[in-house]
């Protein structure tokens, strides 16, 4: 959840809306590009409204976020290093990935076994910022249960990134801004949102 002034937004001509499912990343890239600072508020909260199921979450998480992320790093607009992209996140997608590798591969060769428990474990030390947070709020059986959930989810963070590397970069430059903001512009009226990045 965000918030930003009129003036920096239309000075940025405002969301790239050529973009899917990651035009409020880009948006914020835009804005460091053009010289603007991100502050992060700490001490504020907010509760999203969305109601997902297991299967919708996956969904989301492949299609919405991974790929369009991966295609718009790909494009040069946006930064390794940021969001899910940080150090952490990169090894424990990379874990995950030899922990199927060696689970795969322990019918024909059972010495992998010992591999893919190394793999998972690597997984969830390079989680473990958030697991300390689930296990002080619901205890240490349900942060166990957690690692089998962020497996899933680092499962589908690879599948993306090599989708991503697979389908069509995005442009390496935002798209025209379309006719109807300059009439918002010229006409002055008041229809675009003064909030505009959602998580």
């Amino acid at each position: 959840c965000g918030a930003i002034t009129r003036p920096a937004f239309e000075a940025i001509e405002g969301f790239d809306v050529s973009l899917h499912a990651c035009e409020d990343i880009e948006f914020g890239w835009a804005l460091t590009q053009a010289g603007y600072q991100v502050e992060l508020v700490k001490a504020m909260q907010v509760e999203h409204l969305k109601t997902y199921s297991l299967t919708g979450l996956m969904r989301s998480d492949l299609r919405a976020r991974a790929i369009p992320w991966t295609r718009l790093i790909r494009a040069g607009r946006g930064e390794m290093g940021k969001l899910n992209t940080g150090r952490d996140g990169v090894l424990a997608t990379a874990w995950t990935g030899v922990f199927w590798l060696a689970l795969f591969a322990t019918p024909l060769w059972p010495s992998a076994a010992p591999a893919a428990l190394l793999a998972l474990a690597g997984m969830a030390w390079h989680s473990r910022a958030l697991l300390g947070f689930i296990r002080r709020r619901r205890g240490i059986l349900f942060s166990v249960g957690a690692i089998a959930a962020l497996a899933l989810h680092y499962s589908i963070c690879g599948l993306g990134f090599v989708a991503g590397h697979l389908a069509k970069p995005y442009p390496s430059q935002r798209a025209a801004v379309p006719e109807y903001r300059y009439a918002e512009r010229t006409q002055r009226v008041k229809t675009s949102p003064v909030a505009l990045e959602r998580s």
